[in-house]
């Protein structure tokens, strides 16, 4: 009987401790947009990326901050090892050009969520036709882990249908047949549905880029693990007001 009281003193902590840490979630957060331009001759790279303050636990919000540097750096990275490729292949008096532009849209914020779509353009000039790449980063504010696709959906052969039948739909002429759901590179969440993006090659060409396949809300609300994770709840009006200045200074800074 001790031992059932113990157990059940333990559990009651558990869910207490996290409904307190809940309590504390709000969608006051900031958003800054960091802008680093590394352009130089034969290097253009502006590269745009998002950081996150004020949130309700700082340790959460380094998390977050260090994920998404750890994927720029990655991005860096990759450029940098593209141009020694081509470098060491071409002939002395070409002259290579390479571009690396990383650009970023936030495309659902909430107190539980913030899924962030990432463009990256990244190609050598004259070798390769212009090129765009997506990414994204899908974080669970209440620990501020990455969200994958297996945390979202609870059934993946039920939301492959509906993958397959929006790339019908779509009627795009591919270089090679999407079969299922693994030709996705992944996903981002937004506040009608959920997108799942494929990359350009092998399914399509550099004029057509990149697809993406939104597959509505609705269509897979019977099939979501955790609808708080499309709960929208909007920012406090004095909180969007300091976001709107925050990104007017920014944009006059860059101007100047």
């Amino acid at each position: 009987m001790k031992k059932l009281v113990v157990a059940l003193l333990m559990l009651a902590l558990v869910f207490s401790g996290c409904s307190n840490n809940e309590s504390k979630l709000n969608n006051d957060y900031v958003i800054k947009e960091v802008i680093e331009d590394n352009t130089k001759e034969g290097f253009e790279s502006v590269i745009k990326y998002p950081k996150v303050s004020n949130m309700y636990d700082s340790e959460i919000e380094a998390k977050i901050n260090d994920a998404i540097m750890e994927r720029i750096e990655k991005y860096k990275e990759v450029a940098f090892g593209l141009g020694e490729a081509v470098d060491e292949k071409s002939e002395d008096q070409l002259k290579i050009e390479q571009v690396l532009n990383v650009s970023y849209e936030v495309t659902f914020r909430s107190k539980y969520v913030l899924s962030i779509k990432l463009i990256l353009e990244n190609y050598i000039i004259n070798f390769e036709e212009p090129d765009e790449i997506i990414d994204s980063l899908n974080f669970d504010l209440r620990t501020g882990s990455k969200i994958n696709l297996q945390d979202v959906i609870k059934n993946t052969s039920k939301l492959n249908s509906l993958f397959l039948t929006k790339v019908q739909e779509s009627g795009v002429k591919l270089q090679q047949e999407i079969k299922s759901i693994e030709a996705s590179s992944g996903f981002y969440i937004k506040e009608s549905g959920l997108v799942l993006f494929v990359q350009t090659v092998p399914y399509t060409t550099p004029d057509v880029g990149p697809l993406e396949f939104e597959i509505p809300y609705e269509d897979i609300k019977n099939i979501i693990k955790n609808k708080k994770f499309f709960e929208k709840e909007p920012a406090s009006v004095s909180m969007n007001e300091y976001n709107n200045i925050i990104n007017e200074r920014i944009k006059l800074q860059s101007i100047d």
